[in-house]
């Protein structure tokens, strides 16, 4: 191990959007960031998640000197089975043959140290798909985000599932009225019916935009969008629930990430049907940031208030410079 600020970390964190990534030294200084296309084992193959990854550690090493002492990297999919995990390592190892130590799990663990560098918790992925997750000394545990054919509750695909599926029910007869199919009818330019190939041929990101439509006619008290979004609510509460009863706290932070979070209506809507012993937290920290403790943590190190307060201002230092 380098002394002094010498020692230099790699943290990386493989997303379905974006992957970013860090150098920083000990004191948790950000040295260098870089960002590339989707990292996530789970929306791209391995192939290809490797390809981005390799291009944003690229990136890092033009200006890095020498070889990184120890790496760590959350990514999407990377723990889905122990062959995965183990070509994920030899990846990295390839790009760092001198490293220290290689650390992946997957990026559910930088959501959950982005809020709490210690400690065991939950983080309640919820964008377009959703997955709850319990993290603990003793690993990562999933509950839910099972694909949208047989899970992903409380995910925006679910909700504009749910949407366009009471507009269907109220055209037909079968359901009761709703703002919703007005609402939706404007949105695609034409009758619902006529619109039914589109959503197949959209798939989940085109049913995904639908989403709003249902969360806007709940503000505005719509009791049909009302009843669904508690319905999608409380399956999320469900699996909040049971991720907590895989941990042994009295009080469980609950680290929120993905885009439905940003929705004020959304999160009133889980946090009614949370228990008290939860605690929602929204990251006030990007997602690499968690990625970044845990190189330090697998290091040897402890970072906590100080090395967040670097952090914090050496990245919006750099990230103004890119602009």
């Amino acid at each position: 191990m380098k002394e002094g600020n010498g020692m230099r970390l790699i943290a990386l964190n493989g997303g379905g959007k974006i992957t970013e990534a860090v150098l920083i030294n000990e004191e948790g200084t950000v040295l260098k960031i870089a960002k590339g296309e989707a990292g996530s084992q789970i929306t791209k193959d391995d192939s290809a998640a490797f390809e981005h990854i390799r291009e944003v550690i690229g990136k890092l090493k033009d200006d890095a000197e020498g070889e990184a002492d120890y790496v760590f990297a959350g990514i999407s999919g990377s723990l889905e089975n122990k062959e995965r995990h183990e070509k994920t390592v030899r990846f990295l190892r390839g790009l760092f043959p001198g490293a220290e130590k290689i650390e992946v799990l997957n990026d559910a663990s930088n959501s959950f140290r982005s809020v709490a560098e210690t400690g065991d918790g939950i983080v309640a992925n919820c964008a377009t798909g959703s997955a709850v997750f319990a993290i603990s000394q003793d690993g990562i545990s999933q509950v839910g985000g099972w694909g949208y054919v047989f899970s992903d509750e409380g995910s925006a695909f679910d909700l504009g599932k749910r949407a366009i599926r009471c507009a269907l029910r109220e055209k037909d007869g079968r359901g009761s009225k709703t703002m919703m199919t007005a609402m939706i009818e404007k949105k695609i330019g034409c009758e619902l019916s006529q619109f039914i190939a589109g959503f197949y041929a959209g798939g989940r990101t085109e049913i995904s935009d639908f989403a709003s439509i249902l969360l806007d006619a709940a503000k505005a008290n719509d009791v049909v969008a009302c009843k669904q979004l508690e319905d999608a609510a409380s399956a999320v509460a469900d699996m909040i629930a049971a991720a907590g009863r895989k941990l042994n706290c009295s009080l469980i932070r609950v680290a929120l990430s993905g885009y439905m979070w940003e929705n004020r209506t959304y999160y009133e809507a889980v946090d009614r049907h949370v228990g008290n012993y939860c605690q929602l937290l929204i990251p006030d920290m990007p997602k690499v940031y968690g990625a970044a403790v845990q190189a330090a943590q697998h290091a040897g190190l402890k970072p906590g208030r100080e090395f967040r307060k670097t952090f914090a201002a050496s990245y919006s230092e750099i990230k103004q410079k890119m602009i």
